[in-house]
Formats: structure tokens, sequence, C-alpha cells
């Protein structure tokens, strides 16, 4: 009859074993969804506010696709900033930014169900007053409109003074005499 000996029976073993191995690492893990309709929304916030004129401001945009588990990921997710002309732009993270003029424009690729994304923009604000910025958010698969943009408005106040400060100083050391070297009275 037939007969299989050992080493031919090992051999074929480590070889299922090998193709099984490989099977297992190539599968896909994980559930993903599907690019389809979806609801993201965007906020925004300003930092610090108030801010003093030639101080550092900035905008942090969240982008949202608030949809639970079955949800769809949204594709080709734009977030859309037009600066106010009483700042100079500094910079942007978040995505793939770029600015022309005072638009700055953040490509942020897929946003996926039930995560956020975050778009940051840093300026510098030129002059006293109050600044009015909005942002708003495009995606083909976005079906509801009405949550894509908001504004952040911050008073810019007036740059202080370039004195030093008054402060009564405080002054310890050691027994016996010291010396206090300043400089010259301007």
């Amino acid at each position: 009859g037939a007969r299989i000996r050992g080493p031919r029976l090992f051999g074929m073993a480590g070889a299922l074993a090998v193709v099984l191995a490989l099977v297992l690492i190539n599968w896909p893990s994980g559930a993903t969804a599907a690019v389809g309709p979806t609801d993201l929304s965007l906020t925004k916030s300003d930092s610090p506010d108030p801010v003093a004129v030639g101080g550092t401001l900035t905008y942090t945009i969240q982008v949202t696709n608030p949809n639970p588990s079955g949800g769809n990921d949204a594709s080709n997710v734009v977030v859309t900033d037009t600066l106010p002309s009483q700042v100079d732009f500094v910079s942007a993270t978040g995505g793939t930014c770029q600015r022309s003029g005072s638009k700055v424009t953040c490509d942020l690729g897929q946003v996926n169900a039930a995560t956020t994304a975050t778009v940051t923009i840093v300026v510098k604000p030129k002059k006293e007053g109050t600044l009015s910025n909005t942002a708003s958010v495009a995606s083909p698969d976005d079906a509801v409109l009405a949550n894509n943009s908001a504004t952040a408005t911050t008073t810019v106040t007036k740059a202080a003074k370039g004195k030093g400060s008054c402060a009564t100083p405080t002054i310890t050391g050691t027994a016996g005499d010291d010396t206090i070297v300043g400089t010259a009275r301007a």
C-alpha cells in the first residue's frame, strides 16, 4: 500500500504553513468605511482673545465627520479660510496647505467616519480693532451643508509700549559689602 514517510509529511505541512501565513499576513484587517454621503461639520476658535497688535493669533479649525460605526468616509475634503486684511499670514498646518493672497486652502484628503481633522493658521494682527474671520469646508460627499462654516471674532488691542518693568527690586545677598553694577540711563 501507500506509505507516507515522515520527512515528506513534514515538508508538506511546512509548505502549507508558509502559504497559510502569507495569506494571513496579506489579509485586510479591521473594518473600513466606504466613501459616500456623510455630514462634515466645521468649528473654529481663536487664541488668545484679546490679542495685542503684532502678537501671535492662532486660529484652530476642526473638521469633524461624526458618523458613528457604519458611517461613510468623506473624500477630497478642503478647508478654505480668507484672512482679514488686518493680519499678516505666518503659517498654516494640517493637510496640504497653501496661501494665495489672503486665501488659505488646506487639502485634508480623506476624513474617515468618526474622526476629526485639524487645521491651524497663525497670523499677526496689524491694527487695533475687531477681526472677523470665517472658514469653510467642502467635500463632494458632504450631504449637509448648513454646518460647513464658522466665524471667529477677535479683539485686537494696542501693542504694549517698549518700557521696561517698574517692579520693585528685591535684593538678597551675603553679609558684608556688596557691589551692584548696572547700566547708565539712556
